[in-house]
């Protein structure tokens, strides 16, 4: 929990999209953290968005009610740019 007026952190994501990166993100947002999700697959990171932005609806959570989301291949620099 942050008192009024403090500054939040986002919690960047790689990978989110399955496997670990997906597992992170889901156990950062009960959490509570604000989450940037990046993976090359956009419909999964979507999909992971949606459900996480769902449970956070239903719960007492101070998150974003959607994580950000950017879909790239971090491995390719000119594909990182917005």
């Amino acid at each position: 929990m942050t008192s009024a007026g403090a500054k939040r952190k986002i919690m960047l994501v790689t990978g989110a999209s399955g496997g670990i990166g997906a597992d992170l993100a889901r156990l950062a947002a009960t959490r509570g953290h604000d989450l940037a999700l990046v993976a090359r697959n956009r419909a999964a990171l979507d999909a992971l968005a949606d459900e996480i932005a769902a449970k956070s609806a239903a719960g007492p959570s101070q998150a974003n009610a959607r994580p950000l989301v950017h879909d790239c291949d971090l491995a390719k620099p000119g594909s990182v740019a917005g």
